[in-house]
């Protein structure tokens, strides 16, 4: 019993809901009836507002303007041609600037402000088959729905705006709180930054102002893997077992070299005193000179240069010019006994100027025996030359003494000081890549040379300044001589051997 009226309590208020929700489609019917009479009777004066109406007016009176304009431009010139460059403009694009009011709201949400898109019609088919009027109202509405989207755009881009500048006002109250040094780096920051910068010098052989600071490491892909090595009894080990079986001439300058289609000629003499003068006659000639007595060459004004005949050509003397040979300096120290760690194979010297950071910047321990070798590298290379052994061994000692004490130093029984730049068979250490010079140079210098156009080359280049991939090196004045022999031997003998191909800019066979 009680479960039958519950049911029929529920069939009583499901009858009561059907009821209610008819009575309400029945009243939005009426309503939505009497507002679409209302719209339908509203005068365009009633539902844009004094501001709009005004603008209207002025766009009007605007386009009244402009087309009496254009007819009378189209009545006095011809209608332009049109390039297919030209871009089209799109029918819906205004051509005022700056457009306000409901056209200005329709630019913003780039749609016609004064019709309803393909899309809006296929969406609103009632409104397109209605009246007019109603056409009028929804495209108000959507306009001013489109300048609320815009205006909302417009704030929160602003509060981003506003978040920024507070962000940025913070920052600048944060560094005027807390303005910088007028020393950017301590005194001692600046020592060791100078001390890494004479380890480039070093590297290098030259000061930085002189490297070219686009190519100066052009050769760094090609460093071999692994420590470096150097030979313990002395790199004269090098030459003499190179040598063995060869017929070396000693104390024998050269002289001249003359080139011709048909050979070579050497002029030789004594190199102390010129005397007993001889000329060599070949095939060809394998130049090894280093780059600083070339340089030499070219200036003619030594005794010790070698003359070329013919010249050499331009594009190979300005690869010489352009190149640069540095120049680094060694002060090799013998003592009685070990008076600085015998494991560490180096230690460092910090300079007090930066004028003096490569003197003495760096000793090594190399040969485990009380020898050391000091390096002065930079400017303080060029000095070095110009001021006798006993002033630089004694500044030496000097140096070694800040590091270790006073008593811990003794004198050294044995000195040796290099000056590479004022020895006439060398004029420098080793090439650098000078400002305004590139790794093309190496390949410039490596290419031989003809007596004249279209003969074979006569005259051939080996050393360290001739091998693009590794200049400055022991290994990379081997390796050039190899290729050299090997470019020679297939040239003359026919040997199985090919110089790969390379194009060299600037040369001229």
């Amino acid at each position: 019993m009680d479960d039958k009226k519950k049911s029929l309590n529920t069939e009583e208020d499901e009858d009561s809901d059907n009821s209610r929700r008819a009575s309400r489609r029945k009243k939005a019917k009426v309503e939505y009836k009497e507002m679409d009479e209302q719209l339908a009777n509203i005068s365009e004066d009633e539902y844009y507002s004094e501001e709009e109406k005004k603008d209207k007016t002025v766009e009007k009176e605007v386009k009244d303007v402009k087309e009496v304009k254009e007819v009378k431009e189209k009545v006095e010139k011809p209608a332009p041609v049109k390039s297919e460059t030209d871009p089209e403009i799109p029918d819906n694009v205004s051509e005022n600037d700056d457009p306000t009011g409901l056209e200005g709201a329709a630019f913003q949400s780039r749609v016609p402000f004064d019709k309803m898109t393909s899309q809006e019609a296929a969406c609103f088919p009632d409104i397109v088959q209605g009246p007019p009027q109603s056409q009028k109202v929804f495209l108000y509405l959507r306009n001013r729905i489109s300048k609320l989207r815009d205006l909302d755009a417009s704030c929160k881009e602003y509060d981003q705006l506003q978040a920024q500048q507070k962000e940025m006002e913070d920052k600048l109250h944060e560094l005027e709180a807390n303005p910088p040094s007028d020393v950017y780096l301590s005194t001692r920051d600046r020592q060791i930054l100078d001390w890494h910068f004479a380890n480039l010098e070093f590297a290098n052989a030259t000061p930085l102002t002189l490297l070219s600071l686009k190519h100066w490491d052009q050769d760094d892909d090609f460093e071999f893997s692994g420590s470096h090595l150097t030979v313990r009894n002395g790199y004269s080990c090098v030459p003499v077992a190179l040598s063995e079986g060869l017929d070396i001439k000693l104390n024998t300058a050269v002289r001249k070299v003359v080139y011709t289609p048909s050979g070579v000629e050497v002029t030789v003499s004594n190199a102390k005193n010129n005397t007993n003068s001889q000329t060599l006659k070949g095939d060809a000639v394998l130049c090894t000179l280093p780059l600083g007595v070339l340089k030499e060459c070219l200036r003619g004004n030594s005794l010790n240069s070698v003359q070329f005949q013919p010249a050499l050509p331009e594009w190979k003397s300005a690869a010489l010019q352009r190149m640069g040979f540095g120049n680094l300096n060694k002060v090799v120290l013998c003592f009685d006994r070990v008076f600085w760690d015998p494991s560490a194979n180096l230690f460092g010297h910090v300079g007090s100027t930066t004028a003096s950071r490569g003197e003495l910047f760096l000793f090594w321990n190399l040969y485990k025996a009380p020898v050391l070798l000091a390096l002065v590298a930079g400017e303080a290379a060029a000095i070095m030359e110009n001021v006798s052994d006993d002033v630089i061994v004694g500044r030496s000692i000097a140096v070694l003494k800040g590091i270790f004490g006073n008593n811990a130093v003794p004198q050294p029984k044995e000195t040796l000081v290099t000056r590479w730049r004022a020895d006439p068979w060398s004029r420098g250490s080793y090439s650098y890549v000078a400002a305004g010079s590139s790794g093309n140079d190496y390949d410039l210098m490596a290419t031989p040379v003809s007596p004249q156009a279209g003969t074979l080359p006569r005259l051939f280049f080996a050393g360290e300044h001739t091998i693009r991939n590794y200049p400055a090196t022991v290994h990379g004045a081997f390796m050039s001589a190899l290729r050299e022999a090997g470019r020679i031997a297939d040239q003359f003998l026919g040997a199985p051997y090919t110089l790969p191909s390379m194009k060299t800019e600037g040369a001229k066979t």
